[in-house]
């Protein structure tokens, strides 16, 4: 769950808080969750915590440290506390009493004082939180006491209040992934200021405590501040300490490179036809509609979309886990990467994304900073498009038709029929009064980029083992998108050359014919198409996509031809990874991912 940050301000009839406010006065049930079951109760003795610092001579540099950062009557108060407090000299004063008030209370004194009191004795073991939200380990090992690595020299000095134990060093703090997205190591504020765009700090009505009305305004006497950020609402949680992730992180030149790369294949324009509830230009003549955008803003926000898309992984998600172990050499060890966004990249891509980065590591994981984001357009920005026949948007232009979604359940397909029928279902377009029936699929999600069409025809007598002769289809292909003007146009194959079809003509067209191979599921090659405009994007503003028709068109009745469509899915193949496949024939050999449709050789 996403921690929503509590930040308590007491100065009456402010609503604004100081930021050493944030950082120590934190709502106590806010850490109930992390407060260890092995917590001692709170031992008897005359002093304090604080005042037990005081008089050791061996920590005059923490206290100093801890009264500059506003400490010192938080551990003198009655609220219980243990203070792992490290010696004089084991750590660089100067450096760390140079570190701003709020990195000092968190980074420095936060990072060794917990809620609560712990006692430690013998062989043990527990997680101690901080208070600064920090998990450190407590091992206890043959009279040998550490705490986050750091061995405890002096141990359970005890407080009417909680326990002092010092240190022979002081305790490692690291930053959470979202803590690090800052540019004080790497350039990488292009990212940092995208994420923290969305951070939000909200005052808690309910929990606010109203003063007088001041000027026409409420005031408080205390007020209380909810934190957080809504990008990270609901994943990945990189700011939560109780997490385990890895970012790959962008600095700022493979930020810009990365979304310049990406734009193209977003080409949007401002305005453009479209055809409103059909795809039929013959019968709808007057439903042209005009949709108008702000294709500049669409274009930048799914260039970033598409970068911030491919960049969390989850290391307790399958195979990802050996990122743990991955200290950028290129040799990774993992079959596939995992991303939040439920992609998956196998063997050689996770090994090309992972080069030449730098790791960092966190307190909750990993970031790894790149200066190339090295992923396949198709694996992100660019993917192959698979639009099911059972679930597709469909209409069918004359009104002669009726179609259904058929399944081949288990057991029921043809032995005779080879190839495998996607998610073993299909669409099956009947024609009515002896008519070649015709159907229109609308193509969702096209970025601007050059396709591969592939049709994958099911044979009639995919479940009817009695069927002594399959039939084939005789089917031609049109497609109706926008020109670059945003126009709308019609296309159709003719001696295998893409032409241009007059929107009045479309029903007259006579295109290629194409047969399938009626003794399997087959998958047939239409065309190759380029697409002037994206349409990818669209969801929130309505439906303006593309249409593929598959006509039926047979020309003589006889035994070997059947009107009947069987449609089980249609595939856009990018003509990129097809040139790449070429290269790379291996490409997804022992992968487990489904081949890819090629071009057929000329």
């Amino acid at each position: 769950m996403m921690n929503f940050k509590k930040i308590y301000d007491f100065n009456a009839g402010s609503v604004c808080c100081g930021l050493a406010a944030a950082f120590v006065l934190l709502g106590c049930s806010d850490w109930d969750e992390h407060f260890d079951s092995n917590s001692q109760i709170v031992p008897t003795a005359d002093k304090t915590v604080w005042q037990n610092i005081v008089e050791r001579p061996d920590l005059t540099q923490f206290k100093a440290l801890a009264e500059k950062a506003g400490m010192a009557s938080t551990l003198d108060d009655v609220n219980s506390y243990t203070v792992w407090a490290p010696r004089n000299g084991s750590f660089n004063y100067d450096s760390i009493n140079a570190l701003s008030d709020v990195k000092l209370l968190k980074e420095f004194v936060q990072n060794h004082v917990a809620h609560y009191s712990y006692s430690i004795s013998g062989a043990d073991s527990m997680r101690v939180v901080m208070l600064n939200e920090k998990k450190k380990y407590y091992v206890g090992r043959n009279g040998h006491y550490t705490i986050g690595g750091v061995s405890i020299s002096d141990p359970n000095i005890a407080g009417n209040n909680g326990f002092l134990h010092v240190t022979s060093a002081p305790m490692l703090y690291r930053s959470s992934i979202f803590e690090s997205l800052n540019n004080e190591l790497y350039p990488i504020d292009s990212i940092s200021d995208y994420i923290h765009s969305y951070d939000v700090r909200e005052l808690d009505l309910d929990q606010s405590t109203e003063g007088p009305i001041v000027d026409g305004e409420r005031t408080y006497l205390d007020s209380v501040y909810v934190e957080y950020n809504r990008y990270l609402l609901n994943g990945p949680f990189i700011n939560e300490e109780d997490s385990s992730y890895t970012m790959i992180v962008p600095d700022n030149g493979a930020w810009e490179k990365a979304r310049n790369a990406i734009k193209k294949y977003y080409n949007y324009i401002p305005k453009f036809k479209y055809l409103d509830g059909t795809a039929d230009s013959e019968r709808n003549k007057n439903t042209k509609e005009t949709a108008t955008i702000n294709a500049d803003y669409l274009r930048d926000s799914m260039a970033t979309r598409m970068v911030m898309d491919n960049l969390f992984i989850n290391n307790n998600v399958k195979d990802n886990g050996k990122l743990n172990n991955y200290v950028g050499d290129g040799v990774l060890g993992a079959d596939s990467l995992v991303f939040t966004n439920g992609t998956t990249i196998y063997r050689n891509d996770a090994a090309e994304l992972m080069r030449g980065t730098k790791r960092h590591e966190t307190s909750n994981g990993y970031m790894f900073i790149t200066d190339t984001l090295r992923w396949q357009p198709w694996n992100s920005w660019n993917p192959v498009i698979k639009i099911e026949g059972e679930t597709a948007e469909v209409s069918s232009s004359d009104g002669v038709v009726s179609y259904n979604r058929e399944r081949v359940g288990l057991g029921q397909q043809n032995p005779a029929v080879s190839g495998k029928v996607s998610n073993s279902m299909f669409l099956n377009v009947t024609a009515r009064a002896n008519r070649n029936p015709k159907i229109d699929f609308y193509l969702p999600n096209l970025r601007s980029t050059e396709y591969n069409v592939f049709v994958v025809v099911v044979p009639n007598n995919i479940t009817n083992i009695y069927d002594p002769v399959p039939r084939k289809n005789q089917l031609q292909f049109i497609i109706g998108n926008n020109d670059g003007d945003g126009n709308l146009t019609t296309w159709g194959w003719q001696d295998k050359k893409l032409v241009q079809i007059n929107n009045n003509r479309i029903g007259s067209f006579l295109g290629d014919v194409v047969e399938n191979d009626p003794t399997k599921v087959d998958t047939l090659y239409v065309g190759t198409i380029s697409f002037p405009i994206a349409y990818s994007g669209y969801s929130a503003t309505g439906n303006f996509n593309p249409f593929l028709r598959i006509e039926d068109c047979v020309e003589r009745w006889t035994g070997q031809v059947t009107s009947d469509l069987r449609l089980d899915c249609i595939i856009l193949v990018p003509t990129e990874l097809d040139a790449f496949l070429r290269e790379h024939p291996d490409y997804y050999a022992n992968t487990g991912k489904t081949s890819i449709p090629m071009k057929p050789k000329d």
